[in-house]
């Protein structure tokens, strides 16, 4: 009989590196197997690896992939017989191929969104409100709940909700009218249910703007120039850990974490900074890098040894080499009018940046399979469905996310990358 491991966040008991690639026999939108001696190709949440099984034991092996975090820890955490290959670029995106998929209006528009297996759980800080959207069917998404801060028990853990990121059942929701931190139960995503917050903590969590998990812990950054990290072993208990302060974390407007680093793209400071979160308990910037290339800093994206910067007022992405935490570099830039006001960015493991242009009412698909010079390839403008994207952007294969402020929707864009 066939020995299967399942593995889970606090397990990571699987493998890549065996000659020939083989289609997994089960995979679900949550979970992914790959057989012994073969070679699974898994892309997802904009990162896309090889995963090779060849445990001297026999076994297969199940793949969590349902949340970024979990997909994130299952690579950070490879045991003994397993190992990765990036899957490099396969698709190639041209003029006018990206097309709109769907959408749906629901005062959806003016927050982040984070995607978790067939839903996404968007922010609006002008509605204090979380939405969970079903995009099992892409052409035709739906909403499934809201919890509405204006209107459930007055929740001032969801003023101005800004940022969401997903771990396990639960969404993490950042509020920096009230300087907040609330945790939603969305193990029903039709229920949405408040299970936990820090409420009003203008010393940890000032005007906090941005938040990103790795594990047992959540890190957040906002107006000021600190970096906090939270414990949420237990959800429903949740406790400020630790908290720094650098000048080059000055207004942290969005976070990446990859590995032992997380990366910060500081609006004030015009950078990228790096912490070191090796020890989650005793944070510490390591590294910084200033350029007129990221004036207004926005959002960050990583993948292997470079990060992706969206920044608002330089309206550019550019390209760092973070090889070297200690001493990350600008090795490439790229500005255009279809990037004014750069605001959000999600990186598929195919070769493309996908940022958002709030002023040019656009979704642009930037290759940056060639690092050094990154080039527009296509953009996608639509003033009804993608009116002011103000950063709320993510990949998955074929389709690109995105949250409009202007025309208050969430929209699916069609890639063209199909197969992926």
């Amino acid at each position: 009989m066939r020995k299967h491991i399942l593995i889970t966040l606090g397990l990571c008991t699987a493998l890549c590196g065996a000659a020939s690639l083989a289609l997994a026999q089960e995979q679900t939108t949550d979970i992914w197997r790959v057989d012994n001696t073969e070679t699974q190709q898994i892309d997802k949440h904009g990162t896309c690896q090889d995963v090779t099984n060849n445990r001297v034991g026999g076994e297969d092996i199940m793949v969590p992939v349902k949340t970024t975090g979990e997909w994130s820890a299952f690579r950070d955490n490879l045991p003994t017989g397993v190992t990765l290959d990036d899957c490099g670029p396969s698709c190639t995106i041209t003029t006018s191929d990206m097309t709109l998929e769907g959408s749906v209006a629901s005062s959806l528009g003016d927050g982040n969104l984070d995607v978790s297996g067939n839903y996404a759980y968007v922010v609006s800080g002008v509605f204090n409100r979380l939405t969970s959207v079903d995009i099992s069917a892409p052409a035709s998404p739906s909403v499934a709940d809201t919890l509405d801060g204006r209107t459930d028990d007055d929740m001032n853990e969801l003023a101005g909700a800004k940022d969401v990121a997903v771990s396990g059942n639960y969404a993490y929701v950042a509020a920096p009218t009230t300087s907040s931190l609330a945790v939603i139960d969305i193990s029903t995503p039709t229920v949405l249910a408040l299970a936990d917050n820090i409420e009003g903590d203008t010393t940890n969590l000032n005007a906090v703007s941005a938040v990103a998990i790795s594990g047992s812990y959540l890190y957040a950054v906002g107006s000021g120039t600190y970096f906090t990290v939270v414990d949420i072993s237990t959800p429903t208990s949740i406790v400020v850990e630790t908290s720094i302060t650098d000048s080059d974390l000055s207004f942290g407007r969005d976070i990446a974490i990859s590995g032992n680093y997380a990366y910060v793209a500081a609006s004030t400071a015009d950078a990228l900074t790096i912490v070191d979160i090796s020890d989650p308990t005793s944070p510490s910037v390591v590294g910084s890098v200033t350029d007129t290339d990221l004036d207004g800093a926005n959002g960050v994206a990583v993948s292997g040894n470079y990060a992706y910067v969206a920044s608002a007022t330089a309206d550019s992405l550019t390209v760092v080499d973070i090889s070297t935490p200690a001493s990350p570099s600008v090795v490439g830039s790229v500005t255009d009018t279809d990037l004014d006001g750069a605001s959000g960015v999600a990186y598929s493991s195919y070769g493309y940046a996908f940022v958002t242009g709030p002023t040019a009412d656009s979704l642009v698909a930037v290759d940056v399979s060639t690092p050094a010079s990154p080039a527009i390839d296509d953009t996608y403008t639509d003033a009804t469905n993608l009116d002011s994207p103000l950063g709320g952007v993510a990949v998955d294969g074929q389709f690109v996310y995105a949250t409009s402020f202007g025309a208050g929707k969430f929209t699916v864009i069609d890639n063209s990358c199909t197969g992926l």
